[in-house]
């Protein structure tokens, strides 16, 4: 047997730690050389980009999500001259306007991800509007109807006075007569909605974009429209629209040039103006008719141009839609607030530089 002296067992000793310590740096040497940077851990386990949510109705950029079937909600309001003040218009995100009888206009505006605390004054519903929001699969509001337009609605998401009478009050105005004093709000429509389970509105949107559709000859004069007229009825009952190149907005006033006003957010100003010729004839007094299915001219105005269309409509609960009429291809609309006016054949659809 070969005897190691004390000092060799020291030597060798350290030599063994040597090299241990060599292979263990090596080691993390190597790991430190081949690190990937991990990604921070996520907070809440939620995710820390971005994200931009889109309202259906207008595609404007809104703060938080909308679910897709979120409930629409229409509601019927006045536009007679003689009283002029409306609530609830400057947040509407699409506004319908066609004549509702005798050569006055009537307005639907629509409602998902706004929710003015002051609409009205709310009036009767007419029988061409069911045309207008059974496609948004909305429930209608409104204050009193004629026994056939009733008859015509039975059925439909009604959430008119007579059937939800909590969801209305009234506002006394001096001089107002009673019809023109109904008023409501978003979250009482809502509650009546919820109420008889009109939970969700399944519905196809308008494409929006931040760059739309453009009018194909940008330089002729044809194309450049800074100044509106449109003869939805006769007189006072034509419309104004002044664009804004600032806001990208068409400032909307009355026939006889007085500004068309929100009675608590100001002047109205839609991002989206869509002239649609239609057939129409007074019926009675109280009765207009218009022809809502089919084909028809079209003019949009967005973004300080006029760009021609045609409108195409299938049936009652078929979507409105807008296209090209040499390519056939949807027409793509500008971001925001939109007002929809059907136009007699027969009256004017102007505009200018």
């Amino acid at each position: 047997m070969v005897r190691l002296r004390k000092n060799q067992i020291i030597l060798i000793a350290v030599a063994a730690v040597l090299v241990i310590g060599a292979i263990i740096g090596g080691v993390a040497l190597a790991k430190h050389l081949n690190k990937v940077d991990e990604p921070a851990p996520e907070q809440g386990g939620s995710e820390i980009t971005e994200n931009a949510y889109y309202a259906p109705l207008t595609g404007a950029k809104i703060e938080a999500e909308i679910a897709k079937n979120t409930p629409v909600i229409a509601v019927m309001i006045p536009n007679s001259t003689q009283y002029r003040t409306q609530s609830g218009l400057y947040e509407a995100e699409i506004v319908y306007e066609a004549i509702a009888n005798g050569g006055i206009p009537r307005l639907m505006a629509l409602y998902q991800a706004n929710h003015p605390e002051l609409i009205g004054p709310v009036r009767s519903l007419r029988l061409q509007y069911i045309d207008l929001f059974m496609p948004y699969q909305a429930s209608i509001a409104y204050s009193g109807a004629a026994a056939y337009v009733l008859n015509a609605v039975s059925g439909k998401r009604d959430i008119g006075a007579n059937k939800a009478w909590s969801a209305y009050y009234r506002e006394e105005q001096n001089g107002r007569p009673l019809e023109y004093t109904m008023y409501t709000t978003y979250a009482k429509l809502a509650a009546a909605n919820a109420a008889k389970g009109y939970g969700s509105s399944d519905f196809t949107a308008w494409a929006r974009a931040d760059e739309p559709t453009k009018c194909k000859d940008a330089a002729s004069s044809d194309c450049k429209a800074n100044h509106i007229k449109l003869g939805v009825a006769r007189g006072t009952y034509e419309v104004i629209y002044d664009y804004d190149a600032a806001t990208q907005t068409y400032k909307r006033s009355w026939g006889d040039g007085v500004p068309h006003r929100d009675r608590e957010k100001g002047q109205l100003a839609p991002s989206v103006v869509v002239a649609m010729r239609t057939q129409q004839h007074a019926v009675s007094d109280d009765r207009e008719d218009i022809t809502l299915t089919g084909t028809g001219e079209a003019v949009i105005f967005q973004q300080g141009q006029a760009i021609s269309a045609r409108w195409s409509k299938e049936g009652q609960s078929a979507e409105l839609k807008f296209y090209d009429p040499a390519s056939g291809s949807e027409i793509v609309l500008a971001r925001g607030q939109t007002w929809v006016s059907l136009i007699p054949n027969n009256n004017k659809i102007e505009w200018r530089q």
